[in-house]
């Protein structure tokens, strides 16, 4: 507040912002690289490390572009009003990461995106199936869980169902490499019993 409301003359530091500028790209790169690591794996404490990075690289830009703006046009204000909108722009990402960080604490589902890939990747086996029902997916962490219940001929053999489990598990991984599936196998013989009964209940 002290320098905006009384602006002082600002010394250029060349060496220092060529040092500043050199530390900046190489916190940049370093900081895409995390930031993919983090994405790949899901890893909350990863994103926070690139973020921090980032974070670096801004603020070093932001102080060694505030200083040369300020050199060339004698706008000696310019030096804490860029400070601000960093500032700003840190608390910013900071609450989206927050935000991003409870749900796999919680174990919250996967996103409606990736639960209707999930669905489309086991709808690609709909021929040998009947139907799937009670389907579940939450991400813990780096790793997703997904079960489901998958409805089969009742004339199907076990080493049939037993293959069919195995795509659509493979599938689906290929996907999502770090997944957890369980897939609860039930006969179309159970179904028609339970859809007895409920009609029955209903009575």
């Amino acid at each position: 507040m002290q320098k905006l409301l009384h602006p002082s003359p600002i010394e250029l530091p060349h060496l220092g912002i060529i040092v500043m500028f050199i530390g900046a790209a190489i916190n940049f790169v370093v900081s895409v690289k995390v930031k993919r690591t983090a994405d790949a794996t899901h890893s909350v404490a990863m994103k926070s490390n690139a973020l921090h990075l980032l974070t670096d690289v801004y603020t070093s830009l932001g102080v060694g572009v505030s200083l040369l703006l300020a050199a060339i046009t004698g706008w000696t204000i310019l030096d804490p009003l860029i400070g601000i909108v960093l500032a700003c722009y840190i608390m910013w990402e900071a609450f989206e990461l927050m935000k991003e960080s409870f749900p796999p604490l919680i174990d919250a589902h996967l996103t409606d995106a990736e639960e209707e890939q999930i669905l489309q990747v086991i709808a690609q086996y709909e021929a040998q199936y009947i139907e799937i029902h009670d389907f579940r997916t939450r991400r813990s962490g780096p790793e997703e869980y997904i079960d489901f219940h998958l409805v089969l001929p009742s004339k199907m053999d076990i080493e049939t169902a037993h293959h069919l489990c195995d795509n659509i598990e493979t599938a689906i991984k290929s996907i999502f490499n770090r997944a957890q599936v369980l897939i609860h196998v039930e006969p179309e013989h159970e179904q028609k019993h339970m859809g007895i009964h409920m009609a029955t209940k209903n009575k």
